[in-house]
């Protein structure tokens, strides 16, 4: 009885879990779609800034590579097979594509998530909050830009342990 009660508790714990982890990468893709609608010409999604080492699209198309491989593909066994320097040479996919990939990986990340373990979320706890914290840092940034002037910001450059970000961008 007992065990039984134990295995029912670390189930809701997973499903609150996991429904908490959805409501962020969705929350966070939304936004990434909104920031690259708000470009008023649709080029400059493309341009790379004096002292920036990436444009926008690119960052974007980085973000969906990283979320297809290390959640879709990982947890959601979607096959996908990344190209990670195609999401830097890339240049002047359509806004609408870029849009629709964005939508489908909000898909693959729900669908993904929804079939993780208790124990693979375990073995992978630390990979995806470092997931989720970068998209907050991302989602926080843009916030005290527009807080402090409207202006939007870029994403740079990345590693493990640093970003640098940037702004404003037109």
């Amino acid at each position: 009885n007992n065990k039984h009660c134990y295995h029912w508790r670390n189930t809701k714990k997973l499903k609150m879990l996991t429904e908490s982890l959805k409501t962020l990468f969705n929350r966070d893709l939304n936004q990434l779609k909104i920031e690259i609608e708000s470009y008023q010409n649709e080029s400059n999604i493309w341009t790379i800034q004096k002292g920036i080492a990436n444009s926008a699209g690119n960052l974007c198309l980085h973000l969906v590579g990283n979320l297809n491989t290390y959640i879709g593909a990982e947890f959601g066994k979607t096959g996908y097979i990344r190209n990670r320097p195609l999401e830097f040479s890339l240049k002047d996919i359509p806004r609408a594509e870029l849009l629709s990939k964005i939508q489908e990986t909000i898909v693959v990340v729900d669908n993904a998530l929804n079939t993780i373990s208790e124990e693979e979320l375990k073995k992978e706890e630390i990979a995806l909050k470092n997931i989720v914290d970068f998209l907050d840092m991302c989602l926080e940034n843009n916030k005290e830009f527009e807080l402090t002037g409207g202006n939007k910001f870029t994403i740079s450059e990345f590693d493990d342990k640093n970003i640098k970000v940037n702004a404003p961008r037109n």
